[in-house]
């Protein structure tokens, strides 16, 4: 019997071909060689899509499959898809980070002590080797690959496995880009078949309004209030809660997160923190490991980034949480996503819409103009108001 967190994690990935409609069939069934990017708004079944397409071609005979990712917990997040049949193994779902590690120890292991730990310096200097390296490999080393956030990737990183399979599938989101990237623009110069999917299915409409506020689709485009096919029968809600301090905001979020737990049971809640830096994740852990609930919380960071049974709060930083998707979203310490890389309105767009039903933003001081607007309620006021 399947525990309550083993039921959760499984809702969020396909389990029957009723539960995809024909845009997404229509993904999945597409000739086997060829370049594809699909395109869509979060919670249009992106990474599922591309999950199953592997699954897909392994039954076909194609069983030497490479999925890829930009972050570490989205790989751990899609392997909790795998499901019973191991159709795929865990080990060839990875980071392109850690991909690019694997090939440079078989085929120039030299080149591994001198790798630069800052995670954007890593990038270039295996950007720089990769193409040479690869150049020893057969074309069709792989059977087929697929790649999940390409947005975040640059051309060169895309283009070094083109030759590796005649059966690439990327997907992607530029409202969600918050690394340097342009993925979406090299896949499309190097001949990639385009596919769209138009609805999402995944976030509340009072989420969606947030969304759409924060960073506004592209003129022409839908909003993601107007793909939206969310079932309001569980009705969504989006909140922001101004506290004097840190210290409060993590007493509110302790209070909120009971409540969490109680009305969505079995069901996981995610506390994103812009970043664990400057005291942000102590205050947090702090208040929620002397909860009650303190024994559900998991702590994604350098020494994991797993999904175990029995946990159903994670606290993540916002870029760790690209891809991944909970029932309640709560945001700690929202006035540090003000400037700089914290500051970019992708990164606040992604944020929020990896809440489904409930999401609750928290912060001290000043909150983001973008963030600030999307909450206020619209009136028109007297004159007088600005003096």
């Amino acid at each position: 019997m399947k525990s309550d967190w083993e039921a959760e994690m499984q809702g969020s990935w396909w389990k029957e071909e009723k539960d995809l409609i024909d845009e997404q069939k229509a993904v999945v069934n597409l000739p086997q060689e060829g370049k594809y990017i699909i395109l869509g708004p979060p919670g249009s079944g992106k990474t599922n899509l591309l999950l199953l397409r592997l699954k897909w071609l392994a039954v076909a005979g194609k069983k030497n499959v490479l999925f890829l990712t930009v972050g570490r917990s989205l790989s751990e997040f899609i392997r909790t898809g795998i499901g019973p049949k191991k159709i795929i193994e865990p080990e060839q779902i990875k980071t392109y980070r850690r991909w690019a590690y694997d090939v440079a120890a078989d085929y120039r292991p030299d080149l591994l002590k001198d790798v630069p730990e800052q995670y954007e310096e890593s990038r270039k200097y295996f950007s720089q080797h990769l193409a040479a390296i690869t150049q020893q490999l057969p074309n069709g080393f792989y059977d087929a690959i697929a790649i999940d956030e390409v947005q975040d990737l640059e051309g060169p990183e895309l283009s070094v496995l083109e030759r590796l399979s005649p059966r690439i599938m990327v997907a992607g989101d530029t409202r969600q880009s918050i690394y340097a990237g342009n993925g979406v623009a090299a896949a499309k110069a190097a001949g990639y078949s385009e596919r769209v999917l138009q609805f999402h299915y995944r976030i509340g409409r009072a989420i969606c309004r947030v969304a759409d506020s924060i960073y506004p689709p592209d003129a022409g485009q839908p909003t993601l209030l107007q793909r939206c096919q969310y079932d309001e029968k569980l009705p969504s809600t989006a909140e922001v809660v101004k506290c004097a301090d840190l210290n409060e905001q993590c007493l509110k979020l302790v209070e909120n997160v009971r409540v969490q737990l109680k009305s969505f049971p079995g069901e996981t809640v995610g506390v994103l923190l812009p970043t664990f830096k400057h005291g942000v994740l102590d205050a947090v852990r702090k208040s929620l490991d002397s909860a009650e609930f303190g024994g559900l919380v998991e702590y994604h960071g350098q020494d994991g980034r797993d999904f175990p049974d029995g946990k159903r709060v994670f606290v993540v930083t916002c870029h760790s949480a690209k891809g991944m998707e909970f029932r309640v979203v709560n945001i700690v310490a929202a006035e540090r996503m003000y400037q700089g890389p914290l500051g970019k309105r992708t990164l606040q767009f992604t944020a929020v819409t990896r809440a489904k039903t409930s999401l609750r933003v928290y912060y001290a001081g000043k909150l983001p103009a973008a963030m600030a607007t999307a909450f206020a309620a619209e009136e028109i006021p007297e004159i007088g108001a600005v003096f």
